[in-house]
């Protein structure tokens, strides 16, 4: 072929058509990045397609090739350009999403060419054997494993301790038994290393890792070792989708209900959607897991898309938690000297942590007070940008936009009648750490339960700014070093903390 077609990263839906010098005819292959001249400067690019021929007068010739081995496989070419076409992106824009920065990186920096081997999450673990699985359990695995059935995709639909995890466990074993590979997304990056941890101890080192926090250094050992063909199961977020795996035979996405699965930059892509489709392209199967499906995955299994296996029982006919509802105005709270916590939360609290067991408490809200508001014209005080309510952050002491994160001092006056009147209402997080820090200092508690100080833990977008903090957080629950996890999203979704016995959910209407 004597012509290229390449594309770019930026937001022109079109190929631009290229000329192969002679010395590179041999070693420009399809899905490598070249180095092309692009107006008056130079431009990385992926070639995409070859021509025979060419009508256009003028055409300039490709300047260098830059991947020796395409980074890109076919199957991912067709993935991305099915993402141009379904999200409305370019194919560029598509490609360079498949590939993390770092990767790019490296086969253009001369300086960071040499291979790295060291594995940053390599750990001892004790291995695991597979358990025996209940009859439910055994039928959804079966089904699986067959695959009988006209679609690819299951939704494993299984209440809250049915044994989900285990059907993932022993369909990723078959999966390696006949050479194949498995990729597993999870909703929320603080999930990561317990699974990481559960599935070492079942695979080993064959498990690699890939998710926004890791360093660009640890990103590109995890994506190297995916590529080479060292690990047969990656763990991660939505990005871990496009993981180089060349023979894969299952994709796992627990959870698939959670809307952290869509990408909010450009492409605008749903990671589900994009694992089924890979998963078409490459002859692989799709387990969608969750105890409360998404609307679109519940429609398709009751008309037949997807095939739908149900694990109505928790594990040896464990019972479901109790809940209690408790309304904070009928039961006199309002009164109460300490208006975040219900009494009845308190009392539970104090008898759980004198036993030595430990509390989760989650509020979908950030912050000190999530409102600040004009005691007498009612006005709002709202970013002046995003015009959006601000948000009072006593860890900061300024008034925080949610949206584009500006910081501001607190209104003394109402900007809109000069009322001095500026009253704060609503409750985050930080609220209910420092309400809950209050409440147990004026608790009397008995000198024999040695428990005079409460060690109490915060996780959410302002506690968890650097990386690797979470994980911290995480490992000090899980050792009873923390007594209680405060918390937003981060915590409520499928952590697995054997010594908590009792979770409460604050301002549970909002």
């Amino acid at each position: 072929m004597n012509f290229a077609q390449i594309v770019f990263p930026v937001p022109i839906d079109r190929a631009f058509t290229y000329r192969i010098p002679q010395e590179l005819s041999n070693t420009l292959k399809l899905g490598a990045r070249v180095m092309v001249p692009f107006g008056t400067t130079s431009k990385i690019g992926y070639c995409v397609g070859f021509l025979e021929s060419s009508t256009f007068p003028k055409i300039k010739d490709i300047e260098s090739v830059i991947d020796a081995e395409p980074l890109l496989t076919e199957d991912m070419l067709k993935l991305c350009q099915w993402m141009a076409d379904y999200y409305f992106c370019s194919l560029g824009q598509a490609l360079e999403c498949a590939l993390p920065a770092s990767v790019r990186k490296i086969t253009t920096d001369k300086k960071s060419t040499r291979k790295i081997k060291t594995d940053p999450f390599y750990e001892e673990v004790v291995r695991s054997e597979a358990l025996e699985l209940t009859a439910h359990q055994k039928e959804a695995y079966d089904k699986i494993i067959k695959n009988t059935d006209k679609t690819n995709v299951f939704l494993l639909h299984g209440v809250t301790g049915s044994g989900k995890t285990e059907i993932y466990l022993q369909a990723m074993a078959r999966m390696r038994s006949v050479g194949k590979q498995t990729i597993v997304l999870v909703p929320e990056i603080a999930l990561t290393p317990q699974t990481v941890r559960r599935f070492r101890e079942r695979f080993g080192d064959e498990v690699a890792v890939l998710h926004s926090h890791l360093t660009a250094k640890q990103r590109l050992i995890q994506w190297q070792k995916i590529k080479d063909g060292q690990a047969t199961v990656v763990i991660g977020a939505r990005s871990a989708i496009f993981a180089p795996f060349k023979n894969l035979g299952l994709v796992i996405i627990d959870e698939e209900h959670e809307t952290s699965f869509k990408n909010i930059s450009n492409p605008f892509y749903h990671a589900r959607e994009t694992a089924i489709e890979r998963a078409r392209l490459e002859n692989a199967i799709v387990i969608l897991g969750s105890a409360t499906p998404s609307l679109e995955s519940y429609y398709k299994s009751i008309h037949g898309i997807y095939q739908r296996l149900v694990l109505p029982e928790r594990i040896d006919h464990r019972p479901m938690p109790a809940v209690e509802v408790v309304d904070m105005l009928q039961s006199g709270d309002s009164r109460h000297s300490n208006p975040v916590l219900s009494r009845k939360l308190e009392v539970g609290i104090r008898d759980e942590i004198l036993k030595g067991n430990q509390v989760i408490l989650f509020l979908n809200r950030r912050g000190f007070i999530t409102l600040i508001k004009c005691s007498r014209c009612g006005h709002i005080i709202k970013c002046q940008r995003c015009q959006v309510s601000l948000a009072y952050h006593k860890q900061f002491n300024k008034a925080v936009c949610h949206y584009c994160n500006e910081k501001s001092e607190l209104p003394s006056v109402c900007p809109a009648c000069g009322h001095q009147g500026i009253k704060q209402f609503g409750i985050g997080t930080e609220k209910v750490e420092e309400s809950l820090h209050e409440f147990w200092n004026n608790l009397i508690v008995d000198a024999s339960a040695n428990k005079s100080q409460l060690t109490i833990g915060r996780m959410d977008s302002d506690s968890m700014k650097k990386k690797g903090l979470y994980k911290d957080a995480l490992h000090s629950f899980f050792t009873g070093e923390t007594d209680i996890m405060v918390g937003t999203q981060m915590i409520a979704k499928g952590l697995d903390f054997p010594n908590v016995t009792l979770v409460g959910i604050v301002s549970a209407d909002t």
